[in-house]
């Protein structure tokens, strides 16, 4: 998915790519839950829940100089190092924080490591791999509902265009 992104973006937008991505991580997870007892659907689901994460993990990334450059666009002034310092920042804190929430949760169901669990244990690994993600990806899908960037590209990529071969001839 993600060495085909490149390819996918020149036919849709990011908006809509990360609305397929989103699916894509949900069909696996659901297939995951569904066939939990199979091999197979097992294989599938993780496979397609793979694509479905880096679908969303590459598109984040190629959205990020879309918000840069809009920045640029209203603000006229370039705040990159900024922005990408924010991203990088909430990335890697969100990453602490999700680790230590789940192994937290995970505790609290009883979850022993090298051991047979409960059943108790179980269904508290099964809403953390299955359930919060699909919430995960609601929200992800709620929140690019509102990504506008797509529509406005070419005329802020012209503008910011203009104004730096402005500035350049300037100086």
């Amino acid at each position: 998915m993600l060495l085909a992104l490149p390819s996918l973006e020149k036919k849709f937008s990011k908006r809509n790519l990360m609305f397929m991505s989103v699916a894509l991580y949900i069909a696996g997870d659901l297939m995951i839950f569904i066939g939990k007892n199979s091999a197979v659907f097992l294989l599938l689901g993780l496979v397609i829940t793979g694509l479905g994460i880096y679908g969303i993990f590459g598109i984040t990334f190629s959205m990020q100089p879309d918000v840069i450059d809009y920045s640029e666009y209203k603000k006229n002034s370039s705040v990159a190092g900024l922005i990408a310092a924010f991203q990088g920042f909430f990335v890697k804190g969100g990453m602490g924080l999700t680790s230590f929430i789940i192994g937290a949760f995970l505790k609290n169901g009883g979850y022993v490591a090298n051991a047979v669990q409960t059943t108790k244990a179980l269904s508290y690994i099964e809403i953390c791999f299955i359930w919060i993600p699909i919430v995960l990806c609601v929200i992800i899908a709620v929140l690019t509902y509102f990504y506008k960037l797509d529509s406005i590209r070419d005329t802020m990529t012209q503008e910011l265009d203009e104004r730096r071969s402005k500035l350049a001839y300037e100086s």
